[in-house]
């Protein structure tokens, strides 16, 4: 099933979501952030030494959808 959240929401122990305004754990929300997959990707990729304000550089760009790939391709 899957429920809609109009505000944030945390993962706890892999398989407990807590509304972020029931949430009393000691994490802050600027530091959840930084253990996510978006975050470590961001980061990795970031050339400006500032997440605050990124510039973003990747080495090649990829797809699932060949089809998407074959009309990047012939334009």
């Amino acid at each position: 099933m899957i429920k809609l959240s109009e505000k944030g929401v945390f993962l706890a122990s892999n398989n407990e979501i807590i509304a972020e305004e029931h949430f009393t754990g000691e994490i802050k929300k600027e530091e959840a952030k930084k253990g996510t997959i978006a975050w470590s990707i961001l980061s990795s990729h970031n050339t400006s030494g500032n997440m605050d304000k990124l510039k973003i550089k990747f080495d090649s760009l990829a797809s699932h959808d060949i089809t998407f790939v074959g009309i990047v391709q012939t334009r």
